[in-house]
């Protein structure tokens, strides 16, 4: 399982154009059927959401409108999404 709060927005906001770059770490961290929950502005979320089949994240995936708390804001969704890459193992055996 990761999490990632708003750590799109910080990298966006210094100017960098590194979201390709940590989705695909993520996704170098990321088990087999590993989960990844990422909290972000609507805007950031939609770009991300663009990459998940090209990350094999999109057999399972799901966007929500976050509830707004003291330290988010109203804009803020969630994504869920699954790695469903399967094993080597997997693979030989089916």
């Amino acid at each position: 399982l990761l999490h990632a709060w708003n750590i799109f927005t910080e990298i966006d906001n210094q100017g960098c154009s590194g979201m390709e770059d940590l989705l695909l770490e993520m996704d170098r961290l990321l088990r087999p059927r590993g989960f990844v929950i990422i909290r972000d502005k609507s805007s950031i979320v939609d770009q991300i959401s663009s990459h998940l089949s090209s990350l094999h994240w999109d057999a399972w995936s799901k966007v929500v409108n976050a509830n707004p708390d003291d330290i988010s804001s109203d804009d803020d969704k969630i994504l869920f999404a699954r790695n469903l890459t399967m094993m080597m193992h997997d693979r030989l055996i089916n």
